[in-house]
């Protein structure tokens, strides 16, 4: 019975993710999410010279009870400079920054939810959208931009929450705007990847079914959407670990870790380097080379363009593998490895071991 993977990308939906030849299996891209957003305008009843102007009755008005705070919909939470905070209707698009880039058409996906259809009226661009929890959760940004190198970003991106098709809660940057263009919130994920040889239903990471997380342009998880005993909102740090396969196979938080950390980080939790075949891959490749000969035998290739993307290969002792992906340039040779730029993780992708006997 053969493996089937469970992936984890932090490279963002719609970034096509170099390769140096095919691979027994590739980093997976992050699950991206649609948007969506409902666009009211209202209407001013106009004075007249004869009489003061009408009160809107109150029949018109929104019921309060539709608002989150009537509906007993409490938030809280912030992690870094990411703040969780409760509305009543569409928040207005930004303003375009100084480094936002040009929309690009390639850029947001079509809008599949009523929430979605309405965000995108309302000026939005749509990168996903997905049903937790009970809420449709939307990622919505000003404009999609195409970036050379990065492909796909969103600027000033954000997550909306909508509950019986009304917007009810949003997870803000406050720091986007203020950055480059791939600041803000810019991926959604579930933590549903693909089914697990241990099972024909979908595998999922232990408590997903609890959380939502939410993440940068390059997929690299930033916080976690949980509901709460009293079941209001909240935005929490992500957790030291999480386990896949059975929740045997143990994976640290690598998110931008640089590749030195993150390999021990790895072996702490049990998984060994796998010495890759040296001679598996055809013509040059200065980058591999130069991490070989650095004490990285388990490196298998990198792409040596774009975001010079490098793939790993890890075994635990149940037989589980992982391939670990980073990005950025490699140590040159003769610096000294404290002040070198080192390559960071950029994502990984875990196969469990077929069962015994299967």
């Amino acid at each position: 019975m053969e493996s089937t993977p469970i992936r984890r990308s932090f490279a963002a939906a719609g970034r096509a993710v170099p390769s140096p030849r095919p691979l027994a299996w590739a980093v997976a891209a992050l699950i991206a999410l649609g948007a969506s957003a409902c666009n009211r305008e209202g209407t001013a009843t106009p004075a007249t010279p004869a009489a003061p102007a009408a009160a809107t009755p109150a029949s018109a008005a929104t019921p309060a009870a539709a608002t989150p705070a009537a509906t007993g919909l409490t938030v809280k939470g912030e992690v870094g400079s990411l703040r969780l905070r409760l509305i009543d209707a569409l928040p207005p698009l930004p303003k375009a920054s100084a480094d936002s880039g040009e929309a690009s058409g390639d850029c947001g996906q079509a809008p599949a939810s009523a929430e979605a259809r309405a965000a995108a009226a309302a000026g939005w661009t749509v990168f996903g959208e997905r049903d937790w929890a009970g809420y449709r959760a939307v990622g919505v940004a000003r404009v999609g931009t195409h970036l050379a190198g990065m492909g796909c970003v969103f600027p000033d991106g954000q997550v909306l929450l909508f509950r019986d098709g009304r917007p009810v809660a949003q997870v803000i940057d406050s720091q986007a705007g203020k950055e480059d263009s791939d600041a803000g919130l810019q991926s959604l994920e579930d933590g549903m990847p693909g089914p697990s040889a241990e099972s024909s239903q979908p595998a999922r990471r232990a408590g997903a079914d609890a959380e939502l997380r939410v993440g940068d342009w390059n997929g690299s998880q930033l916080a976690r959407l949980v509901v709460g005993a009293d079941g209001g909102l909240e935005l929490a740090a992500l957790p030291a670990i999480d386990s896949y396969c059975g929740q045997r196979a143990k994976l640290p938080r690598l998110e931008a870790v640089a590749l030195p950390a993150a390999r021990e980080r790895l072996l702490t939790q049990g998984w060994q380097a796998r010495q890759s075949d040296p001679d598996a891959d055809e013509g040059e490749d200065g980058m591999r080379d130069a991490l070989r000969k650095l004490g990285y035998p388990e490196i298998e290739g990198c792409s040596g363009t774009g975001m010079g993307y490098c793939n790993y290969h890890y075994r635990n002792a149940a037989g589980d593998a992982l391939q670990l992906t980073t990005a950025g340039e490699y140590v040159p040779p003769g610096v000294d490895q404290a002040e070198a730029n080192w390559p960071r993780v950029a994502g990984y992708s875990v196969l469990c071991a077929a069962p015994k006997g299967g």
